[in-house]
This record gives C-alpha cells, sequence and structure tokens, in this order.
C-alpha cells in the first residue's frame, strides 16, 4: 500500500492497453541499451582497442512494469532488485554465466583485483572481488541492499543468499 501511494497510483486502473504500451517502452529501451553496447564494442574493436580495454556494464534497478501492481523501482522483488553486469576482460576469462548473487558493490573491489592495487586501507568497502566467478570458481552468493527513498519511513533492507 505504501508503494502504491507514493506513487499516486493508489486508485488508478491500468488498462491492458496502457499495460502493454508500458512494457513495449520499457523493452524497447532496452533493446536500444543493447544495441549501443554492442556498437561500442564494435568501435573498440574496429579500432583495435578491444584486445586491452575492460569492459564492464551494468544497470541500477529494474522495473515492476505492473507485477504485483507496482510500479517504478521502490522493492526487493525480482522484476526490481534484479540488474544486468557484463564483465569482459580480453584473454583473460572465458564467457559464462554466472548464477549466484552478486552486487554491483562487488565492482570497485574487482576493478582493484583487475589492475593489480589494494584498496586505500581506511577506505571502507562492502564489495567482494568477483574474480572467482571470472574464473568459473565458486563464488560468494550474498547479497545485501538498503533502499531509502520515496515512500520509506526507515530503511527497508534485503540479504539474499542462494534462490531467496
Amino acid at each position: 500500500k505504501r508503494l502504491l501511494k507514493v506513487c499516486d497510483l493508489w486508485d488508478q486502473d491500468f488498462t491492458d492497453d496502457q499495460i502493454k504500451r508500458a512494457k513495449r517502452a520499457y523493452f524497447g529501451a532496452v533493446s536500444y541499451v543493447d544495441d549501443c553496447v554492442g556498437r561500442l564494442l564494435q568501435v573498440l574493436k574496429q579500432c583495435r582497442l578491444d584486445d586491452n580495454t575492460i569492459v564492464v556494464f551494468s544497470g541500477d534497478h529494474g522495473d515492476m512494469l505492473g507485477e504485483r501492481n507496482l510500479w517504478y523501482k521502490m522493492s526487493y522483488f525480482e522484476s526490481s532488485v534484479r540488474v544486468p553486469l557484463f564483465i569482459h576482460h580480453p584473454h583473460q576469462f572465458q564467457p559464462h554465466r554466472v548464477s549466484q548473487n552478486v552486487s554491483t558493490l562487488d565492482i570497485l573491489p574487482t576493478m582493484c583485483d583487475f589492475v593489480g592495487v589494494k584498496p586505500y586501507k581506511d577506505l571502507p568497502m562492502d564489495g567482494i572481488s568477483l574474480f572467482p566467478h571470472l574464473e568459473g570458481k565458486e563464488g560468494h552468493d550474498t547479497a545485501f541492499a538498503e533502499y531509502t527513498g520515496e515512500g520509506t519511513i526507515s530503511p527497508l533492507m534485503m540479504i539474499r543468499r542462494g534462490d531467496w
């Protein structure tokens, strides 16, 4: 109820056509970004930079798209919390899919590993390097999240391990 009220969707009754158009627009935007990433990778190849460039791509959040009568983000349901994360390091890792839970917080420690530096000792860092995952080994499978945005009276928190 809190999320519907905050999003001014409390009394909205969306038609099937409106929902279909919203989903088309969202997936159209996702397809557009996918095409742009593909073009960027092609430019790197054309400029002969693809052999010495680490590429990291991620998203911020998903969208509920009407699932459970919710829209936008603002929840820890799958459609909102799952985001893409693509990492390419030339000549180091074989392409594969990682099924464990990881976090965008893991990107910084992974980048430090890529360039062979340790983070500043007084720098608090919550993430864990993704190197084991990238090497095809067993890695961590826990993601932590906190949301303090619109509609929150107190922080919403999530710990996800395994499938749940």
